[in-house]
């Protein structure tokens, strides 16, 4: 019994730490939100949001599936400091050579067109990317000492914050916006990787190709599922503003961080029961969480359709309150980010079926894709449309992750 009482601490404790980390790392563009608008207005924000999205892209790459690979790797070895050594040798190594190839690709694409103008803008976009290795949440995670990450993107924040009050004072200024983020990436990365080779007393051990080669073929099925998955969710963003309008791009972008706020209780619960279950094997515990963040997602989502415009006006200001119809059509994607990744990682993952990771985000991609095209091809280009075709890819890839559940004999682990 005291054994589960503390591995049950342990589950709140990192879900606790986790929970601030996210939701700190969202709420904190809200509240800039609207200071930024009033100084740069929303057409040159939707300008900075606009290269956030195309820096995403990269960023998958960047990631590679490593928050699964790397926590799976870390948490097994936890105890040999020679598995530590080559574990960062390999991830850091694959990370920072994406990372060079991210900031040669966007050198290649600004010297072939007439947006020179704004290369530093893009450049210091890449924040998101140097963010992932920045923060090796991977090794954090693995270790169970979540508070680290939280500690990390604190400084992180308030370096940016402080920056952003400083530079940003007009429509001229808003390319410091993102020049503040990247200062405050790079603090990050000075204190997380204090924390791992200073305090830790961790090595870096150099591999060889062919270890690179077998990590990366070992992380293959997370990064497709990631990178299917991220850019699923993150297209809507780069569609908007290149098909429809900065503007709109800024009131979608207000209404998708306030539905990432919420998401982040369902992410980061699922993500503190994972080395949990990945230990015991506890299908109950699994079943129990899957009820409570159903029901969960229910209640915010009725509760949404009746508060959109006061929490928009509240985060955004009066001149954001368009942004409310997308904040409830959004709404309804809660229900499936809140059973989603528990399928994906407590029962596909542990049961050795995260090979199906990769076909569930491909059909949803496909689904994506395909619902791209017939708005491409009919001119039927809007918010609205794009948020119902993500909604639908959202539903085909849960559904595929349950079939497979059904076929493997697993619906114990579901129901």
């Amino acid at each position: 019994m005291g054994f589960v009482n503390r591995e049950s601490f342990k589950i709140i404790n990192n879900f606790g730490y986790l929970t601030i980390i996210q939701l700190f790392n969202l709420l904190f563009p809200l509240i800039l939100y609207p200071y930024l608008i009033r100084a740069v207005g929303k057409e040159l924000y939707g300008e900075v949001l606009f290269a956030q999205s195309i820096a995403v892209y990269f960023s998958l790459f960047i990631n590679y599936g490593f928050n699964i690979y790397g926590t799976k790797e870390i948490s097994r070895y936890s105890q040999s400091k020679q598995r530590i050594a080559i574990t960062l040798g390999r991830i850091f190594c694959v990370q920072l050579f994406f990372y060079f190839i991210n900031i040669m690709a966007i050198l290649i694409m600004f010297s072939t067109t007439n947006w020179i103008e704004n290369l530093f803008l893009y450049l210091f976009a890449t924040y998101i990317c140097f963010n992932e290795i920045a923060v090796p949440v991977w090794y954090f995670q693995g270790k169970e000492e979540m508070k680290y990450i939280a500690i990390c993107s604190f400084f992180s924040k308030i370096t940016s914050l402080c920056l952003i009050i400083i530079l940003v004072r007009d429509s001229s200024d808003y390319i410091y916006i993102l020049f503040a983020y990247f200062i405050g990436t790079l603090v990050c990365f000075a204190f997380s990787f204090y924390k791992i080779f200073i305090t830790d007393k961790n090595r870096f051990i150099l591999p060889r190709s062919f270890s690179l080669k077998a990590v990366m073929v070992d992380s293959y099925p997370y990064f497709i599922s990631h990178a299917l998955g991220g850019i699923t969710s993150k297209s809507n963003s780069f569609l908007i503003g290149f098909f429809v309008g900065k503007v709109e791009l800024a009131y979608y972008d207000l209404a998708d961080k306030i539905i990432n706020i919420i998401s982040v209780f369902f992410q980061n619960f699922s993500n503190a029961i994972f080395p949990n279950v990945a230990k015991s094997k506890d299908y109950n515990l699994v079943k129990k969480s899957i009820k409570i963040s159903f029901l969960f997602s229910i209640i915010i989502i009725i509760g949404l359709l009746f508060s959109s415009e006061f929490i928009i006006s509240l985060l955004g200001g009066s001149d954001m309150v368009d942004a409310k119809d997308y904040l409830i059509m959004l709404s309804a994607t809660l229900i499936f980010r809140a059973i989603g990744p528990i399928i994906s990682t407590s029962i596909l993952v542990v049961n050795g079926l995260g090979k199906y990771l990769g076909s569930s985000f491909l059909i949803a991609f496909i689904i994506y894709l395909g619902g791209i095209l017939c708005l491409y091809t009919f001119n039927w280009f809007s918010v609205q449309n794009l948020i119902i075709i993500f909604i639908l890819s959202l539903v085909f890839r849960v559904v595929y992750r349950m079939y497979i559940l059904y076929s493997n004999n697993l619906k114990h682990w579901l129901v």
